[in-house]
């Protein structure tokens, strides 16, 4: 059969092979990257994919964290507001739009790779009882999503990603900011106790 290279063909027609055989290829760069096969009227049409598995799954490791922090964020400027603790839950409504845009932005990627967005999987979510147990768990969770997108860097670097890459580092600073945030109020609870920390985050109602 002949082999006929079409980056830009419909991938719907084709069906992806985990394994390949080296022999159809003399390139031997491409004998170790995804592809995708048709069978044509006049033989065997192979497409190569725009992304690896192991950057398309860290970006699918970090849109875990992003969803997840998309309801968490969202359910705790609900309950903050229900508490009239307005101006927390006006910090946490922006939280989750916020992580919202990251999401979006992390799945375009994933598409632009050719890979399946995992919009299905996410972490505990935690309600949490009291605005102190809402900030140390939001930290948690920012911390993990630093170290989460640290490691996928380092992926992007293995497999000479530079979007991908140049992408999971602004989410890890704006992680970072977010730990920092965090931090910070925790350590007004604890310098000015808990009731006085509530009074300042009353505000105005939206």
């Amino acid at each position: 059969f002949s082999l006929d290279f079409q980056p830009n063909a419909d991938p719907a027609r084709y069906v992806r092979l985990a394994a390949w055989f080296p022999s159809c290829v003399s390139a031997p760069s491409l004998i170790s990257q995804p592809l995708f096969l048709s069978f044509e009227r006049w033989g065997l049409i192979v497409i190569l994919m725009k992304g690896v598995p192991e950057v398309i799954e860290s970006l699918n490791a970090g849109l875990t964290i992003e969803l997840t922090a998309v309801n968490q964020y969202f359910i705790h400027s609900k309950m903050c507001e229900s508490w009239g603790l307005h101006k927390l839950a006006k910090h946490y409504y922006e939280e989750s739009i916020e992580e919202m845009k990251h999401a979006e932005e992390v799945i375009d990627r994933i598409l632009y790779l050719d890979g399946i967005p995992e919009i299905a999987r996410y972490d505990i979510i935690h309600a949490c009882k009291t605005p102190e147990e809402q900030i140390s768990k939001n930290m948690e969770m920012e911390m993990k999503g630093v170290n989460t997108y640290n490691e996928a860097i380092q992926v992007c670097i293995d497999h000479k990603d530079s979007g991908s890459r140049e992408l999971m580092e602004r989410m890890v600073v704006e992680s970072e900011e977010s730990v920092d945030w965090a931090e910070a109020q925790l350590d007004l609870i604890q310098r000015v106790g808990l009731e006085n920390y509530m009074a300042q985050q009353i505000g105005e109602p939206k």
